[in-house]
């Protein structure tokens, strides 16, 4: 992975504060929460050993062909609307790859409360972590999964999963895809101030 472009793209004049990368790591979120890295940092890592979603779930990626990452952002909401970040995240890879997506004959779609499919199988996953939730300002740990290249997939999830390269036949560059998702995210960030569009957006 070309770090040194994520950098330049997203750093300096860019949103993001500081860009962490590894070659390999446990997981992205767990090296957010261990290390506490400053609001509005990303963690990027080429490979996952222990990466997981939701309810503990293991997520499946391969080396050099997928795109793991996290990203540390800080975000005054109330304890009764933690949620929409979530929900906003999801658009937001949405939006995202949409603009990969359509014209190609795929579906791509959001599946409650979190998942982005295409053509009815995942692509994509989130896991959203939270520190000082009793704060008026929340540590959000937003981790983001995304299956761009990859071939294969085990036996036990090939029916529901699938990648960006399976429904294109195409290969994507993974780094110009996170730079875009990040830029998209910061571009966006009015969408929190109204819930109801943004449900709204989601919905449709």
């Amino acid at each position: 992975m070309n770090i040194d472009f994520i950098k330049d793209s997203l750093t300096g004049d860019g949103p993001i504060e500081e860009v962490f990368y590894f070659d390999t790591l446990d997981s992205t979120n767990q090296y957010a929460k261990e290390n506490q890295p400053e609001n509005d940092s990303l963690v990027v890592c080429d490979f996952q050993t222990k990466g997981k979603g939701r309810f503990n779930r293991k997520w499946t990626a391969e080396k050099g062909e997928d795109i793991t990452f996290t990203l540390v952002k800080n975000f005054k909401v109330t304890v009764d609307d933690i949620q929409i970040v979530n929900f906003y995240t999801a658009f937001i890879i949405f939006l995202s790859l949409k603009r990969i997506i359509e014209e190609t004959g795929n579906e791509l779609s959001l599946k409650w409360p979190n998942d982005v499919l295409v053509n009815s199988k995942k692509v994509s996953g989130i896991l959203i972590e939270i520190k000082d939730i009793n704060k008026p300002e929340k540590r959000f740990i937003i981790g983001i999964g995304i299956n761009v290249n990859q071939k294969d997939f085990p036996d036990d999830i090939k029916n529901k999963a699938t990648s960006l390269y399976l429904s294109l036949v195409k290969e994507i560059n993974r780094e110009e895809l996170l730079i875009e998702i990040i830029k998209n995210f910061y571009l966006n960030l009015d969408f929190l101030k109204d819930k109801k569009k943004l449900f709204e957006l989601w919905k449709q």
